[in-house]
């Protein structure tokens, strides 16, 4: 750890006093890492008389002192000392802002558990394996039933990651993430439509036309709901041999991929236009949809979205409708 003292000059003939800190530190006030601290003192960039050098002496006399003070607390910092105080929750709060919402899930079962204090030197193995035990005994945000164990793996598994940033950033000096249990996945039965209901759910009349094309288009292309409501007619297009092809970045996985389109998912499209291929259709409102219509057509297993990516006809009626298999592999195989 390296700590030195640095001026800038400011446009009123004074220079600001300033430490820099290498590699940088981690701030107990705003909770984020920090490389620079300005002392609020200044000093004459050129100074003329007798006073104005007296006064500069005195200045960088009482900045040094800092500087050896900071010094000091991050060598003890560095051994478990200084940085062990800090707030874990702002930490946490701060890392999970830029990631996606199980980040947020996260950080509220862990201010619950516990009861809104956590500093860097309570966390442990042992932590981690009752906040562990903790959120498998607790309910869904949203949901009123407790939270099922994929769900609670993938919680787990965003705060490891967060006490491994810690770990890298120098706040915990033991690699806890990687000794801690982990929580293995499951993998159970994946329900799906079958070929027959989704002939049901195309027969059935519906006034929200537009729902009804949007959750066809995704049974039939095996695409997340996010990314058939984000989809564009500019994402479209058709090659030299006639195929329909879809281009799009995963929300997801943020891994750009080309389908190609069947006859059927072509047909739930509509007319081509400019912008979004389903303008005026929400997530809310697809879902609350999606719900209704399976129940008009007469089917009570739970099918989400999530499980309409198992639909299994997606390539095959693709196949089908195109005699050669070939061409469909290389459209494949050439991203």
């Amino acid at each position: 750890m390296n700590v030195k003292l640095y001026s800038r000059p400011r446009s009123n003939g004074m220079s600001s006093l300033y430490l820099k800190y290498y590699p940088a530190i981690f701030n107990n006030a705003t909770g984020e890492m920090m490389q620079y601290e300005y002392l609020g003192l200044n000093v004459y960039t050129s100074p003329a008389n007798n006073d104005q050098r007296a006064f500069n002496k005195q200045a960088m006399e009482l900045a040094e002192k800092v500087k050896c003070k900071r010094t000091l607390e991050c060598f003890q910092g560095s051994f478990g000392i200084g940085k062990g105080d800090g707030n874990f929750l702002v930490y946490f709060y701060k890392n999970s802002q830029n990631r996606n919402g199980k980040y947020n899930a996260v950080y509220h079962y862990l201010k619950m558990f516990t009861e809104g204090r956590c500093s860097f030197k309570d966390l442990s193995v042992s932590f981690c394996d009752r906040f562990r035990d903790y959120m498998t005994k607790q309910e869904c945000i949203h949901y009123n039933k407790t939270l099922e164990h994929n769900s609670v793996a993938g919680y787990y598994t965003a705060f490891l990651h967060i006490l491994q940033l810690a770990y890298k950033d120098r706040l915990i000096q033991e690699n806890i993430a990687s000794e801690a249990n982990k929580i293995h996945w499951t993998h159970p039965d994946k329900e799906y439509l079958t070929r027959v209901e989704l002939e049901k759910i195309e027969n059935t009349v519906w006034d929200d036309v537009e729902a009804k094309n949007a959750f066809l288009f995704a049974c039939y292309t095996g695409i997340r709901c996010n990314d058939v409501l984000n989809l564009e007619w500019k994402d479209i297009r058709q090659e030299d041999d006639g195929i329909f092809m879809v281009r799009l970045k995963v929300s997801k996985s943020k891994c750009a991929t080309c389908l190609p389109l069947s006859t059927k998912a072509i047909g739930f499209m509509g007319k081509q236009s400019k912008g979004r291929i389903f303008p005026n259709l929400n997530y809310s409102r697809l879902r609350r949809q999606m719900k209704m219509i399976l129940n008009e057509a007469g089917i009570t297993r739970k099918i989400t979205f999530h499980n309409i990516l198992y639909y299994p006809l997606s390539y095959s009626l693709f196949i089908v409708e195109n005699s050669n298999f070939l061409i469909f592999l290389s459209k494949l195989t050439q991203q």
